[in-house]
């Protein structure tokens, strides 16, 4: 499910992305801001997280990244829509969506090297790399329809509900499924 997840999350927000930066007014300082917190944050979170599935359990890693980002997810689309605040009012999210994917993608890769069966390594590879492309290919049409059927939000709170969802399946593959 996190391989489908990973690129529908993002997927979703590709014919949407410019439509919301115009309509809560996001200026090119503002976005290169919030882009270049979201980098800051991620970077050392992808240190920690490549720590934690190296060391631990990958999914220690990949499930915070999970509802981390999840959580910023939502809160990038209902902050200056629905509280109306400025656009500079996008650090918040930008921190926690760098820092849940900087978390998540090394809890996956370290989900998958260790899943990965000794032989015919390269088919599996292929075949997980093709449901991560399944995501780029479907989402452009679920972020469309979200943002028809329920605003600007829409996308935004689709992908935190996805995320939200995978988090939840691995924290009851980890604890629950026992």
């Amino acid at each position: 499910p996190a391989a489908f997840v990973q690129t529908l999350s993002t997927g979703i927000l590709t014919p949407v992305l410019f439509l919301f930066i115009a309509r809560i007014n996001l200026d090119p300082l503002a976005l290169a801001l919030t882009i270049a917190v979201g980098v800051a944050f991620a970077l050392p979170a992808l240190w920690l997280g490549g720590k934690i599935a190296d060391t631990q359990n990958p999914r220690y890693a990949l499930i915070p990244g999970l509802l981390t980002a999840a959580l910023g997810f939502f809160l990038i689309g209902y902050l200056p829509l629905r509280l109306g605040l400025s656009p500079y009012s996008l650090g918040l999210p930008a921190m926690l969506i760098g820092a849940g994917f900087g978390l998540f993608f090394p809890g996956w890769n370290g989900l998958v090297v260790k899943s990965l069966p000794d032989t015919d390594r390269a088919a599996a590879w292929g075949g997980i790399m093709t449901v991560e492309a399944l995501g780029y290919a479907v989402g452009p049409t679920l972020g469309g329809l979200a943002w028809d059927l329920f605003g600007p939000v829409g996308p935004f709170a689709l992908g935190a509900a996805l995320m939200l969802l995978v988090g939840g399946y691995y924290l009851w593959q980890l604890f629950g499924s026992r």
